[in-house]
């Protein structure tokens, strides 16, 4: 009998796919999201992703634009990062801008 975790590997799969990419220093394409998505960050996440959006839109990472001092909207994505993990992926990014800086955020945003 042989049981199978299919989100797992499909998750694998994934992930694979960006590490290759990155390694060939190509990270994809962005896909623009037909409804922005308007989030709000503490102070401190603020200022960090604040300083990193011109790196962010770069690196074709993501294209966010500033609304006010804490509040963000996210136009565009990668088109490997599903539309229902908006948040998910807004929340590593945050994490990851704020621990390892700018310049190791593309290789720890997928562990």
């Amino acid at each position: 009998m042989l049981v199978l975790d299919c989100v797992g590997a499909q998750k694998r799969i994934q992930y694979e796919r960006v590490i290759c990419m990155l390694e060939n220093n190509n990270v994809g394409s962005l896909q623009n999201i037909l409804f922005p998505h308007t989030f709000t960050l503490n102070p401190i996440d603020a200022a960090c992703l604040s300083e990193s959006i011109d790196y962010l839109k770069l690196m074709k990472i993501c294209f966010i634009t500033s609304k006010t001092d804490q509040q963000f909207e996210l136009n565009a994505l990668p088109q490997w990062v599903p539309l229902k993990q908006i948040d998910v992926f807004i929340n590593h990014l945050v994490q990851s801008l704020s621990h390892y800086g700018q310049s190791q955020t593309l290789m720890h945003l997928f562990e």
